[in-house]
């Protein structure tokens, strides 16, 4: 299987635990709903740091990368994983997308200087709509509850 293949695989598979998780708190199962509020704040946290690693690496390896890059990859898995301690509700939702937003535009300056291929930008875009469709889900659930 080629490299992008695989990743795209790889990528999409790593959605489904954001949509399942939104899914079930939309049909709010009262016995489990807290206990998958909290897997969807640590998996978020865990794929923000996933993605900051990219960041980092290219960071690392490309003469021509941003010098806020490593730092910028620091501080958002830092920020991240507080919100994981964050009060249950909405803000930490809206507070992991906008962090996902945050990595995508940092994605699109990458992409302009060239540090990030075509088809790796593209699908970081859709799958980023995916993850935040998700996270806004989660949000409006947990409101409604």
């Amino acid at each position: 299987m080629k490299t992008r293949t695989t990743a795209s695989v790889l990528t999409y598979a790593g959605a489904l635990p954001f949509v399942a998780a939104a899914l079930i708190l939309i049909f709010k199962p009262p016995a489990i709903q807290a206990d998958v509020e909290l897997v969807l704040r640590v998996y978020s946290a865990l794929i923000i740091s996933f993605v900051s690693g990219i960041h980092w690496q290219i960071g690392m390896s490309k003469q021509a990368a941003p010098g806020y890059l490593l730092w910028m990859s620091n501080a958002v898995v830092l920020a991240s994983w507080g919100f994981v301690f964050a009060q249950p509700g909405a803000v930490a939702w809206l507070l992991f997308v906008m962090v996902f937003a945050g990595l995508l535009v940092l994605d699109r300056i990458l992409f302009r200087l060239d540090l990030v291929s075509s088809w790796f930008y593209q699908l970081r875009v859709r799958i980023s709509i995916i993850v935040m469709v998700s996270l806004l889900v989660a949000a409006v659930a947990v409101v409604n509850r």
